[in-house]
Formats: C-alpha cells, sequence, structure tokens
C-alpha cells in the first residue's frame, strides 16, 4: 500500500493536473453519499441524546434507590 502511494506522488510530480482531477472523480463519487451520510448522522444525534437522557434518568433511579428516597 505504501508503494502505491509513493507511486502515486511521483505521478502527481510529473504530471501537475493528477491531484486536481483525483479530485473531481473523489468529489462527483461522494456527492451522492453526502444526504445518506446526513441523515445517519442526525438520526445518530438523535438517538444518542435519547440513550443519555434515559442513562441520567437510570443513574437517577439508582441512586434513589440506594439512598431510599
Amino acid at each position: 500500500m505504501n508503494d502505491l502511494i509513493q507511486k502515486y506522488i511521483k505521478y502527481c510530480e510529473k504530471h501537475e493536473w493528477t491531484p486536481y482531477l483525483t479530485g473531481i472523480i473523489l468529489g462527483v463519487l461522494l456527492i451522492p453519499i453526502i444526504p445518506w451520510v446526513n441523515n445517519f448522522i442526525d438520526d445518530m444525534i438523535g438517538v444518542l441524546s435519547v440513550s443519555i437522557i434515559m442513562f441520567i434518568g437510570g443513574f437517577i433511579t439508582l441512586i434513589a434507590k440506594i439512598f431510599r428516597l
């Protein structure tokens, strides 16, 4: 893998347009994934916030049972 990266770097030194072309190709390939990633992150934030609220509630319940409040 390291050898492949070194070859790419040497190729980029010879041909200055290669990094730009690589960036354009990666951008075109990744654009359809962006809405899915955005929805996934939004859903994960929702799940995590509910999990944190449930954890806090369980912790308070545990403390209340320990001290019999």
